[in-house]
């Protein structure tokens, strides 16, 4: 699905990818992942990649070890990123906090996904968030 919102050019979409593979020895199974990806155009904006941590990243923030930080620790604790983490004002650190989701900017677009199929109610609430997050991101 495409269209605008808030001004903004979107594309929402299902990804799926089967993990793994099936084995009747050893009675293991292919399972397929499935995320909803939302992508709205922005005009300029450098690469960046955040995603939350998992819980050896929660340690290891907690430690103060390894990776990229912002200098908030309550952002740094729960997330990591690759990139240039400028983007990523107080308020779009807040926004991220409130609403975590995974997110990419590439190329000319911001990238976010949740797990799960593809759900029309989903849609507007995610641009919504989405939206919020690049009102407070200093971009182009």
């Amino acid at each position: 699905m495409s269209g605008s919102h808030d001004g903004r050019e979107f594309t929402a979409f299902e990804y799926s990818e089967v993990l793994g593979h099936f084995d009747v020895d050893s009675n293991d199974s292919a399972e397929r992942l499935y995320l909803q990806v939302y992508a709205v155009k922005v005009a300029r904006a450098p690469m960046l990649t955040v995603r939350r941590r998992g819980v050896a990243g929660v340690v290891v923030g907690r430690l103060g070890v390894g990776g990229s930080t912002t200098g908030n620790p309550d952002f740094d604790r729960r997330f990591v990123f690759e990139g240039d983490a400028t983007v990523l004002t107080s308020e779009a650190q807040a926004s991220l906090t409130a609403h975590p989701r995974p997110f990419r900017i590439d190329g000319g677009e911001v990238v976010v996904w949740d797990e799960g199929r593809f759900d029309l109610d989903r849609v507007e609430p995610a641009l919504e968030q989405l939206g919020e997050l690049l009102t407070h991101a200093r971009l182009g």
